[in-house]
């Protein structure tokens, strides 16, 4: 039974390993030399059977660099330019470690020694921590990649969904690439005095030394090549110019209607569709669908459109740079990676392969009751029936009344209840064209949906109580939201 069990881990462990292989193939598939990559990996994975007993009588040799996280086995540079443990094989109460076919140790590491300010340091790490991997059997993706040279320090991570490099001056006196654990490196600047802080490293070692006035530290590195290639925008002409502000400002506006779950990838990525001088984004998870448009200075260099992961997109929203008017996305050639850049800093992301919803014919053309309501106010309305609606299914009911005279325009009623909650109902003066109506949503999507609008004002659109009702915000036509209703014998 021992043997067994000593088998069947090995067994997970390998198919652990497949995984992060099939991940790291969809993230590399553009980076050059993936053809000689690919057929690497092809006979990795399809490489002899190793069987107990052939295994050498030899001892296990120390790690290399900074050991899975399991302790059981020791980084080699692998194909892809990744890392991946050795087969830890039990042969009778011994193990010995049989290096990978297509594996090679890595040879000595260039010196490096540069002076940066700590917190240039800080604040880079903290930008490239967002892109760090936390659980991989990979061990280099829980690393960050310095690469200094001639007056600067880049700073690079990625989990194989996203990749993230900021660059910033330093006083490099030998330039160099090292690749070192992201947490640990991360925590020790981050308690440094406001100082200049010197790292170095020495000709075959992977260490690296960190000084930074009383405090000394030694890090244990990772070979520089052992760290996945990524591609940059470098001088080729981007896709299109945006605006910072409105980027950020359409992101978040389209982003929370995506799916969360992957059942459907597409569903779970937001769409970029440029047309001459427009980008449009788009988002539907099957309940709602949300879409901003976005005017460019410049037309785009080619009209196409691409799926964007929709965590990708958020942490691209995220990290970039309040100081920078401008970001350059380029899309790449074979379509499947977005690339940004903005300042000092660049983005990646991997694109997901398939056909997004016709959007356009979701969105209702006409309507039979509008509204026209304070923003901040149904805002407000909502959040407060929602607290009651969550006992209820998160149903939240509208009831749109029109005035008697032009001195009383109509009303919006803002209801909910629960048989062991209570309820609640807010009345808010509104412009009503056309009959009485009533309609129920779910709460969240509509807290959703008047947080992420701007204007001081929004108008509701719908037909029947059973089909979609459409938000808009009063004065911008660049936004729209779609939702679809709950029944309301549910309430």
């Amino acid at each position: 039974m021992p043997c067994r069990r000593r088998a069947f881990a090995c067994r997970i462990q390998s198919a652990s390993l497949v995984a992060d292989v099939v991940t790291a193939l969809r993230f590399c598939q553009a980076s050059p030399g993936s053809s000689l990559r690919l057929t690497q990996m092809q006979k990795q994975l399809h490489r002899p059977r190793v069987t107990p007993h052939a295994c050498p009588p030899r001892s296990i040799e120390p790690p290399q660099g900074r050991p899975d996280s399991g302790g059981n086995g020791k980084t080699t540079a692998g194909f892809l330019g990744l890392p991946h443990r050795d087969l830890l094989i039990p042969d009778r109460g011994r193990a010995c470690i049989i290096p990978a076919v297509g594996c090679t140790n890595s040879g000595e590491e260039q010196s490096v020694q540069l002076r940066c300010p700590q917190s240039e340091l800080e604040r880079a790490l903290h930008q490239v921590s967002r892109a760090v991997a936390r659980r991989s059997t990979l061990p280099v993706l829980s690393n960050v990649l310095l690469a200094a040279d001639e007056g600067n320090l880049r700073i690079t991570a990625t989990n194989l969904e996203i990749a993230l490099s900021v660059s910033f001056p330093a006083e490099v006196t030998d330039p160099g690439q090292l690749s070192v654990r992201a947490d640990v490196f991360t925590e020790f600047i981050g308690s440094l005095p406001k100082q200049d802080v010197i790292l170095s490293g020495t000709t075959g070692s992977n260490d690296l030394r960190v000084t930074c006035g009383t405090s000394k530290a030694r890090i244990p590195g990772i070979p520089a090549e052992d760290f996945p290639t990524l591609p940059r925008i470098g001088d080729q002409p981007p896709t299109t110019t945006v605006p910072v502000e409105g980027l950020r400002e359409a992101i978040s506006q389209v982003v929370f209607a995506a799916a969360t779950d992957d059942s459907r990838p597409v569903l779970a990525g937001v769409l970029l569709e440029f047309r001459g001088t427009e980008l449009t984004l788009a988002a539907a998870d099957g309940f709602r669908l949300s879409v901003r448009s976005l005017a460019l200075q410049q037309p785009a260099a080619t009209d196409l459109a691409i799926i964007v992961p929709a965590r990708a997109l958020a942490e691209l929203a995220r990290v970039l740079g309040d100081g920078e008017e401008t970001v350059q996305l380029l899309v790449t050639p074979n379509r499947s990676q977005l690339l940004a850049r903005s300042g000092r800093l660049e983005f990646l992301s991997r694109l997901i392969d398939g056909t997004f919803p016709e959007f356009r014919q979701i969105i209702p053309k006409q309507w039979r009751t509008r509204v026209t309501v304070d923003r901040e106010s149904f805002l407000a309305a909502a959040r407060r029936a929602k607290i009651f609606a969550q006992s209820n299914n998160e149903v939240v009911k509208l009831h749109i009344a029109p005035g008697d005279s032009e001195l009383d325009p109509g009303s919006l009623t803002v209801s909910a209840q629960a048989a062991d909650a209570g309820d609640t109902e807010d009345i808010l003066p509104a412009r009503v064209d056309g009959p009485e109506a009533t309609i129920a949503f779910n709460g969240r999507y509509l807290t959703d949906v008047l947080a992420v609008t701007k204007a001081s004002e929004i108008a509701f659109e719908m037909t029947t109580p059973n089909a979609a009702g459409v938000f808009r915000p009063v004065g911008d036509e660049s936004f729209v939201h779609v939702v679809m209703p709950m029944v309301i014998g549910a309430a």
